[in-house]
């Protein structure tokens, strides 16, 4: 094994270690942030229920209209918990030992 590799390996490791020490995601526990989540998915259900009612009671180009923000409100719903997936897998990278 020349040094070149042995440098490499040793790079790869420590960067491995800060990240786990000093990530941002390690300063804070998951579920100070549940509130954050809540504020932002109960309005997204009343919203969603809104553009179910504005769908019902119109027709013709409006009625498309809805169809088209209730597509976008779901895209951005699924961008937003996978975001939060991503976020509590991160955690329990973090978390687990090493």
């Amino acid at each position: 094994m020349s040094t070149e590799e042995i440098q490499v390996n040793s790079l790869s490791e420590s960067d491995e270690e800060s990240r786990k020490l000093y990530s941002v995601w390690s300063r804070f526990h998951p579920l100070i942030f549940i509130p954050g989540w809540i504020a932002v998915f109960v309005p997204t259900i009343f919203m969603l229920k809104g553009l179910i009612d504005f769908i019902k009671r119109t027709n013709g180009s409006t009625r498309l209209l809805g169809y088209v923000m209730f597509g976008t409100v779901l895209f951005g719903i699924s961008l937003l918990i996978i975001r939060v997936v991503e976020y509590l897998i991160d955690m329990k990278k973090v978390d687990a030992p090493i």
